[in-house]
């Protein structure tokens, strides 16, 4: 285990590839236990009073490396430059939408 990593349920975090990242996915929507984990772990990252525009940075940094989201992209209606056909959407994913708004609408 790395220093200054986090385990849960047998992931470390940050998460360093796009196969732990999927991994992650099908155990979050599967074991309520781990989303429950993963939730609590979003939650102490960011504080209530921490800017909106910070969460990607601090997702970025502290949850997943830059490596493990290369292949990921943010989905805006309004900006659909952003979608690159190799990549796949992090809106399609409860790790990156269903658990992170959990994680800060308390």
């Amino acid at each position: 285990r790395k220093t200054g990593s986090v385990n849960i349920a047998g992931f470390s975090f940050p998460i360093e590839d796009e196969q732990t990242v999927e991994k992650l996915e099908a155990t979050v929507r599967s074991n309520w236990l781990v989303r429950q984990a993963y939730v609590n772990l979003l939650r102490s990252h960011m504080t209530r009073s921490s800017e909106a525009y910070r969460i990607y940075d601090i997702v970025s940094s502290k949850i997943f490396t830059y490596r493990a989201l290369q292949n990921y992209y943010l989905t805006l209606d309004r900006q659909p430059y952003f979608k690159q056909d190799n990549r796949k959407a992090m809106v399609n994913y409860d790790i990156f939408q269903g658990c992170m708004l959990e994680a800060w609408s308390d």
